[in-house]
């Protein structure tokens, strides 16, 4: 290995890539990390995976226009990445101070079983590159692998519903510092064995009143597997949801 390439080389390979005239690069390296010791203590190891992209989220079509790989692909990346190498237990997690090659405000942690910060990602900065004018913003993250990574459950088969579901919408006026990872938790917890999903579908802020008043929207599924629900079934789930919403969050129902 040449000694200039010995560090940084996702880095170096993405200029590479846009000296060829690439713009829509996706790379990953995993490799040995060393971390300073104790006086006396031999060099702490760890395995590091390290991804780069930028981009063109899909190749071009003439039948829709360009996306771009922006902060939410990033995520979901991240996402997927943590939960496979903790067996889903590692977290997400905003990081508006992430340290350097990212810019502020931009960044994402990764949040292992124990509470520690395990990755980092986000924009990264454009002066660490040799960047053409027509290239996009460059995303990135790295994450340390565990040292003896838990499995994720076997799949399992379910078989398919045979009784039909009924949904329901929620639209919450959310205070705030109420976030909608604090409502999910909520609503699941307070939803017993028929909800059988959630999906936040809207979010709406008032710029008014310096966005402090907040609505956001759920649908609800409920589904029984030996019988089909009646009206009043579901109407008793989402009035204990609705109070326990109140009595925890202070989150109401929108009028």
């Amino acid at each position: 290995m040449y000694e200039e390439r010995s560090y940084l080389r996702c880095f170096r390979r993405v200029e590479h890539n846009f000296a060829h005239g690439n713009r829509d690069v996706r790379l990953f390296e995993i490799a040995t990390s060393f971390r300073k010791a104790g006086t006396g203590e031999p060099p702490h190891e760890e395995t590091h995976l390290a991804v780069v992209m930028t981009g063109r989220r899909e190749p071009s079509h003439w039948s829709r226009q360009d996306e771009f790989i922006e902060a939410w692909d990033l995520k979901a990346l991240l996402e997927t990445v943590a939960h496979i190498s903790y067996a889903g237990a590692a977290k997400i997690a905003v990081e508006p101070d992430v340290a350097a090659p990212f810019h502020e405000g931009t960044g994402f942690g990764v949040i292992n079983q124990e509470g520690l910060n395990v990755g980092h990602g986000g924009l990264i900065s454009s002066s660490d590159f040799d960047v053409p004018v027509w290239a996009g913003d460059i995303w990135g993250f790295e994450i340390t692998l565990p040292s003896n990574p838990l499995r994720l459950p076997a799949p399992e088969y379910v078989p398919l519903p045979i009784f039909p579901a009924i949904e329901r919408d929620l639209a919450l006026v959310v205070p705030t510092g109420c976030t909608a990872a604090d409502l999910d938790l909520v609503i699941q917890d307070s939803g017993g064995a028929l909800l059988e999903s959630l999906e936040m579908f809207d979010l709406y802020s008032d710029p008014e009143n310096d966005n402090e008043v907040r609505s956001m929207a759920f649908r609800l599924r409920f589904r029984s597997e030996d019988r089909t629900l009646k009206d009043k079934e579901v109407d008793k789930s989402v009035g204990l949801i609705l109070r326990r919403l109140k009595e925890q969050l202070d989150v109401e129902p929108r009028g």
